[in-house]
């Protein structure tokens, strides 16, 4: 059995998710088997015992690991604890699903589960806010507490393509970049509260991933005046920023902040109210293709002042090549993916504060190590980095060490960004076409991490 029904709610085992009309849910493995235990004795009163015996057989689990997967059940299909209408608690004994159930044989489930009955999600890939619960896995130290899938959230669905998300300052908007065709794309706002978006830039035009002013009332981003062909490899990418606060209410034509010339920038910043930190590629250099010790030298991380457009270089590497950048207002420091012709990796860290550089190899796992490009993102405390690989995301160390987070995801994950609270996280999603939706983190400490801490006997 692939699936059932509860309710208005269809459960898909297969892909741990719950479904209803352009909602959709990814749901921990174990949750669902609470659930399907629970639909299979419909209108019965399952013990504590028995559930646990079905759901963990053979392991010690704590006490309020039944209570959690009841709440995320709840959460999910609509249900209050106070006014149970779809699980009914039986105090020290036990619950009881007293909603309608419909199961369904495999052949009706693949008839529910076609693609033209999917296409608000399967045909597009979608930037998901996806909710995750922070989860000490087994086998692991509780200081180890690794997110794990509560549910998915569709933010936006089109026909284009969305990349490249990133939380404004207070959480409130969502800024993207929704692609018409390969070197032509718009860049737009979604405001989560009104839900409600807005197009922010005037035209289109072939832009790169926002940075959001401290304050939020503005972004910078690359800009290449002219698409190129795919086997040039010179482009030239210059910096433009909007003002956001009038975008909203009109698309702006954004302001050029730094021509393209002789150099090309990308890996925009913004790190202080009138202060931007960009990686600086020299097109002369490039367009030679010499090895990389050669481009290495012609390859910085600078930093502009808006206000007196003077620039400093922080970083040059000897003899590795600049991919991606990040920054972290809590630590006030950049940390930079860069990499060698023997196709190694690693992160180096600066100082805004002190200038001070620490260099650590980036330990990527063994069955990823033919992927080219890394961009981390920092956690808001500052205490980790998060980056995606294929249809995974990944914690990251500042020693470079990567923990593989709980996604049940079939689809690539691309660009993941935490909101400022750090409980939500957004990325683009999918494999064709591209559009929104959410990520809930509840950021329990080691304490609270014991509601589904579990260990062997």
């Amino acid at each position: 059995m692939d699936s059932f029904s509860v309710n208005q709610f269809r459960v898909d085992l297969m892909r741990s998710e719950i479904i209803c009309q352009d909602d959709i849910r990814a749901m921990e493995p174990r949750v669902l088997k609470v659930l399907l235990l629970l639909a299979e004795n419909q209108d019965k009163v399952v013990i504590h015992q028995e559930i646990l015996d079905r759901v963990w057989p053979d392991m010690v689990v704590a006490p309020n690991a039944i209570q959690r997967c009841i709440v995320q059940l709840r959460k999910a299909l609509n249900d209050d604890a106070k006014n149970q209408t779809v699980i009914v608690t039986h105090p020290k004994i036990g619950y009881r699903l007293i909603a309608h159930v419909d199961f369904k044989s495999d052949s009706e489930s693949e008839v529910l589960s076609k693609p033209e009955d999917r296409k608000y999600w399967l045909p597009v890939a979608i930037i998901f806010l996806l909710g995750l619960l922070l989860v000490s896995q087994l086998d692991l130290d509780l200081s180890d507490a690794r997110p794990t899938v509560e549910g998915l959230t569709a933010l936006t669905a089109t026909d284009e393509r969305e990349f490249n998300p990133s939380f404004s300052p207070d959480g409130r908007f969502i800024v993207f970049n929704r692609y018409l065709s390969n070197c032509n794309n718009e860049l737009w706002a979604k405001d989560l509260t009104l839900n409600k978006e807005y197009k922010l830039t005037d035209g289109h035009g072939n832009y790169g991933q926002a940075a959001w002013s401290p304050d939020g009332s503005q972004i910078a981003f690359s800009a290449t005046k002219e698409c190129e062909p795919i086997s040039r490899q010179v482009s030239c990418k210059e910096i433009r920023r909007l003002n956001v606060r009038l975008a909203l209410d009109t698309p702006q034509s954004p302001e050029l902040i730094l021509a393209c010339n002789e150099e090309s920038y990308g890996a925009i910043n913004w790190v202080e109210a009138n202060k931007v930190a960009f990686i600086a590629h020299n097109k002369a250099t490039e367009k030679s293709q010499n090895a990389i010790q050669d481009q290495a030298s012609h390859i910085q991380v600078r930093l502009l002042d808006l206000q007196t457009n003077k620039m400093a270089s922080l970083y040059s590497p000897s003899d590795w090549r600049l991919h991606a950048m990040s920054f972290s207002p809590k630590r006030r420091e950049l940390v930079i993916t860069e990499t060698n012709d023997s196709h190694e990796f690693n992160l180096v860290f600066y100082s805004l504060v002190t200038g001070e550089v620490r260099t650590t190899k980036f330990l990527i796992p063994e069955d990823l190590s033919s992927q080219s490009w890394w961009d981390p993102a920092w956690h808001p405390d500052g205490s980790s980095l998060i980056v995606s690989a294929r249809n995974q995301l990944f914690q990251v160390s500042l020693d470079g060490e990567f923990s593989r987070l709980s996604l049940p995801l079939t689809q690539d994950i691309y660009s993941p960004s935490y909101a400022p609270d750090g409980k939500s996280l957004v990325a683009t999603v999918g494999v064709i076409d591209f559009d929104l939706g959410m990520l809930d983190l509840a950021n329990l400490s080691d304490e609270q991490g014991a509601l589904a801490v579990k260990t062997r006997h």
